[in-house]
């Protein structure tokens, strides 16, 4: 149990921890597309689209995760599906 927190904050903790999962599962796949190679400016250009959904509104029913937490979960999805992990990778 999470000392300090109410049932309505859990149930946004989960929702978030889903949403930044599926943000990395996004990863794994935009790397297993067949034929294609994505260089570095389509890194950037995820990366920089991930940031920019991202948002701060802690709490709010509509919250989907940092800028920081979305790069990261698509960039591990990413890193894992590059190193063979695939999905496993995205175990948060």
């Amino acid at each position: 149990m999470i000392p300090n927190i109410t049932l309505d904050d859990r149930d946004v903790l989960v929702v978030l921890v889903i949403l930044v999962t599926a943000d990395c599962l996004a990863g794994v796949y935009l790397e297993l597309i067949p034929n294609i190679t994505l260089d570095d400016r389509d890194i950037c250009e995820i990366a920089t689209f991930a940031y920019r959904i991202g948002d701060y509104a802690w709490g709010h029913e509509h919250h989907h995760g940092t800028p920081k937490q979305r790069v990261q979960a698509v960039v591990i999805g990413m890193k894992g599906s590059l190193n063979g992990k695939n999905i496993n990778s995205c175990h948060m």
